[in-house]
């Protein structure tokens, strides 16, 4: 029998939900930051980081019949993609039949999400999609996330489900610009959003990006300008009473909150 991860006090999961399920290993998004892939080899799951484009899905997993009180974060440690989606799709199914509500967080493809909100009409009261959308630029999406889904692509699927009358929240963690580029896509995106938009730093980009490549230490010098204390400061300062706005822990250490 298959269960849910309880969430550890303090982490990334546990703040937005205290329990996860994963239905595989593997991204093809390919983020040069990606937190999953560096647990994936710290824990082994892995012997090598290059391996971690490669999706592995256990249709196993899709039998998971187990109610918890509490939202239940799906996926965590992959991304919703056109290999796993029938897979994804056939857990999410069991996992709400059980009674559960489902925080559905992507950098959504704009075809899966189209055919999640056709399949789950009946259960939207149950659903949040949180989209994690960086930055509106696509060029910088596109170095930052090679693989994934482009921004528009991402802005349109969160409309999608908002138009289909789902539940909508953003994760822009990370941020991939400064405060401006940050508070913009507050306003682009505000008028869809349902719930909340998370504003988080990038963490760790020491130890998760590859800084042999020279590229790569002169973008991550970029983000370490743009998220410097006094920008974040300036950014809690635009967007601190907006009713809409979370500042992720990363943020809220600089800020003191």
């Amino acid at each position: 029998m298959h269960n849910f991860n309880a969430a550890k006090p303090g982490s990334r999961v546990g703040e937005w939900a205290p329990y996860s399920y994963n239905i595989g290993t593997g991204c093809s998004n390919g983020c040069k930051y990606c937190y999953a892939r560096d647990i994936a080899v710290k824990t082994k799951t892995i012997t090598d980081s290059s391996q971690w484009t490669t999706e592995r899905v256990n249709p196993k997993k899709a039998t998971i019949n187990e109610k918890v009180d509490g939202r239940v974060m799906f996926p965590t440690m992959h991304d919703i993609t056109p290999q796993n989606l029938q897979t994804y799709m056939a857990t999410l199914r069991n996992i709400l039949k059980a009674g559960n509500r489902v925080l559905i967080v992507s950098k959504p493809r704009l075809f899966c999400i189209q055919s999640i909100c056709d399949a789950f009409t009946g259960d939207k009261d149950k659903i949040l999609f949180r989209f994690t959308i960086g930055s509106q630029d696509e060029r910088v999406c596109k170095f930052w996330e090679p693989n994934a889904p482009p921004p528009q692509e991402r802005i349109a699927a969160l409309r999608h489900a908002f138009e289909a009358g789902y539940q909508t929240s953003v994760s822009a963690e990370p941020m991939l610009e400064g405060f401006r580029e940050a508070v913009a896509l507050y306003g682009a995106l505000e008028s869809i959003i349902t719930e909340t938009i998370w504003f988080g730093k990038m963490d760790d980009i020491d130890d998760r990006v590859d800084m042999a490549e020279p590229v790569n230490e002169n973008a991550a010098q970029f983000i370490r300008e743009f998220q410097s204390d006094a920008n974040i400061r300036l950014l809690h300062d635009h967007l601190k009473d907006l009713p809409k706005v979370r500042w992720k822990m990363s943020l809220r250490r600089v800020v003191g909150i």
